[in-house]
């Protein structure tokens, strides 16, 4: 199975920010459990911009990363209604890469 990695660009008013981190921090427990990843960084420089990325290996039927049950696709809904995603979600396959022997 090929790893997956949806990256976004998010941003989030400062009045909504705690509650967009306790939603992605509750999603993020969801994918947990099923062995993915949601991981959020904050820009140092430009307050309310945020990374995304969710991470996971494929599966039949749904991209890693996505919401796949009830709660993470109501959980999912409310975080965009919290942040804009600027450049929509961005989705990357991990590339196998040959290994060099040393000659």
């Amino acid at each position: 199975m090929t790893r997956s990695l949806i990256a976004a660009r998010v941003t989030v008013s400062a009045a909504a920010e705690a509650e967009y981190l306790r939603l992605v921090g509750t999603l993020a427990g969801l994918f947990e459990a099923r062995g993915e990843h949601l991981w959020v960084f904050r820009s140092p420089l430009r307050p309310g911009l945020f990374l995304e990325f969710r991470e996971g290996r494929a599966r039949t039927g749904a991209v890693p990363g996505t919401p796949v049950t009830v709660a993470e696709q109501a959980l999912d809904s409310q975080i965009r209604r919290i942040g804009n995603y600027l450049d929509g979600d961005v989705l990357w396959e991990e590339v196998a890469m040959p290994k060099q022997t040393e000659g």
